[in-house]
């Protein structure tokens, strides 16, 4: 046990060196007599030696010193001033890496102990109505304390960054509403392959309209050639295995290193007048480990992390993004099936998701996910006025403080696009029409308005017809590839592959799997010189009454592979 530093004591202790500089007491000891505190302690203080503390006290057996201390209680409240409360197993994390060993199961309540200006508290329930108002203020301190940060750091759009995961069953498609002949309106199933095993992208963009390159973790131990075999490549896409298929913290931090933080270094710019960026998650607890708030930091990586139950107003990718993800991936497995596909794997999943997701994250929608969450261009009651218990008058004292001066840096709005090829032609078809009306009589009209029928109608089975083929084209380029892929062959059981390694891995599989077949055929061979030359035997000694069995180059194939 060490020494408990006590106020009271101290003071009179100092009120005892008092009365004997001014000379109402003769000496030390009766100074401190006549105050009842050790004379030994008086004596030490005269000294000029410093009183002890209970921080600065530290016994042999204690981990950290009283400086590590310090800092890890300032980074706890670092953590927390910017959404990210340290849970025990957090701080535990932290201490075990300062002190260098594996921290006790009381420490915790011992360093909260010392260190009054921290404490520990619980989540309650909430009424209804309390909760739905408590997660109005949370909000409305959110966006405040994003606010802040923006302008205390100076971050431009083009650094600020959303990042979370998306989970899809690879083989099943959701519900949707469809069109079915009036009779038989009871017959509305569609047709999907029903694999319900789990793949997770991990996804980021920034405000701007940018998109980092996609970690896909699919559930399993070991890559195996057959996923990746024949297919086109996925520039700067990370392949990573998870017992799950979902993210952890090795594959988060993975994640940070080789997919966000190349792509946010190049559209920050040079390191030398690169402002700092912010990232924007949710608290999952992979998000929050200690490497991965270190790496964060040695980037200047500034992490804010969203309110709970908050994802679906504030986060970008859940506001703008990830349902027409979701919804566009049904589609593309329903189409799949619908022209004869089966069998939906994790190849199948890679052919289906990339084009999916190019068609998903647009410049238009990715900015649009900002936009509606409220925070570029930086609009806090475009969110708020969504849940119907806000009012503003409720909350006049917590808006005040919020300005709005970030949409200047937003990029202007993009030039018009042409439309679609038959849009053009109805339109060149209605000017026409109002020109004739008033040149022609009405029997030329009329047979005009036939012809233009007539060609709407070819031209729009053409549509359809091309649309059909397109797809039919695809789905068998897909099941061509499925069927000259490299089946359940190891391609790697590194736990992250890059894009860019998976031809090399793929060819190094393929040239293993041809030696494979060489020694085979070479041993196949060899056994049927061997049974060849025992047959022949047995056809010169047999007697003329035996009945000979003449052996085909095919049986003695599958002799010799038994």
């Amino acid at each position: 046990m060490h020494r408990q530093f006590d106020p009271e004591k101290e003071e009179k202790v100092q009120a005892a060196i008092k009365a004997w500089k001014e000379g109402r007491a003769p000496s030390l000891n009766q100074a401190a007599v006549m105050r009842g505190v050790p004379s030994s302690t008086v004596r030490h203080r005269a000294a000029g030696r410093s009183p002890h503390t209970l921080l600065e006290t530290q016994p042999k057996n204690q981990l950290l010193t009283a400086a590590q201390e310090r800092a890890l209680s300032k980074w706890i409240i670092d953590l927390w001033s910017h959404g990210f409360p340290a849970r025990y197993d957090l701080l535990r994390s932290m201490a075990s890496q300062l002190g260098g060993c594996k921290i006790g199961k009381n420490w915790v309540t011992r360093f909260l102990k010392r260190h009054p200006e921290l404490t520990t508290v619980r989540s309650r329930m909430l009424e209804d109505k309390r909760g739905k108002a408590n997660d109005i203020e949370a909000i409305i301190e959110w966006f405040t304390l994003f606010n802040c940060l923006v302008r205390k750091h100076k971050i431009l759009p083009q650094n600020i960054w959303n990042m979370d995961e998306k989970g899809f069953m690879i083989g099943w498609a959701k519900a949707a509403n469809v069109i079915v002949p009036t009779a038989h309106k009871r017959q509305r199933f569609c047709v999907h392959d029903g694999g319900r095993e789990s793949v997770t992208m991990v996804e980021c963009v920034s405000a701007t309209g940018e998109h980092c390159a996609p970690m896909v973790i699919f559930p399993g131990k070991v890559h195996l050639a057959g996923w990746h075999e024949g297919r086109d490549s996925r520039d700067g896409w990370y392949w990573a295995l998870s017992k799950k298929g979902v993210t952890n913290e090795e594959l988060a931090l993975k994640w940070l290193e080789h997919c966000f933080q190349p792509k946010s270094a190049q559209v920050a710019g040079p390191s030398s007048n690169r402002s700092q960026r912010m990232l924007i998650l949710d608290g999952h607890g992979s998000h929050v480990s200690t490497a991965f708030i270190d790496y964060c930091g040695q980037q200047r990586i500034l992490l804010l992390c969203l309110p709970p139950h908050s994802t679906h107003y504030l986060q970008p990718l859940d506001v703008g993004l990830f349902s027409h993800y979701a919804r566009a991936y049904s589609d593309a497995v329903s189409s799949f099936c619908r022209y004869g596909g089966t069998g939906i794997g994790k190849r199948e999943f890679i052919d289906l998701i990339a084009p999916v997701r190019q068609a998903a994250f647009t410049e238009k929608a990715i900015t649009g996910g900002w936009k509606g969450a409220g925070l570029l261009p930086f609009d806090p009651l475009y969110v708020l006025n969504k849940i119907p218990s806000f009012t503003v008058a409720d909350h006049r004292d917590l808006l005040d403080p919020i300005v709005d001066d970030l949409e200047a840096h937003m990029p202007a709005a993009g030039a018009f696009k042409t439309p679609a090829c038959e849009r053009i032609l109805v339109s060149y078809v209605n000017d026409i029409r109002r020109a004739i009306d008033e040149i022609l009589p009405s029997p030329l009209q009329h047979k005009f308005d036939k012809i233009t029928k007539v060609a709407e109608a070819s031209y729009a089975q053409q549509q359809i017809l091309q649309a059909t083929n397109n797809e039919l084209q695809q789905a068998l380029r897909q099941q061509r590839g499925r069927q000259q892929a490299g089946g359940r062959r190891h391609l790697s059981k590194a736990r992250v592959l890059a894009d860019v390694d998976i031809p090399i891995l793929v060819e190094q599989a393929q040239q293993r799997t041809k030696q494979d077949e060489q020694r085979t055929m070479q041993r196949v061979t060899r056994s049927q010189a061997r049974l060849a030359a025992a047959g022949t035997a047995t056809n010169d000694t047999a007697g003329a009454g035996d009945t000979t069995v003449q052996l085909t180059p095919e049986c003695l194939t599958l002799l010799a592979l038994r």
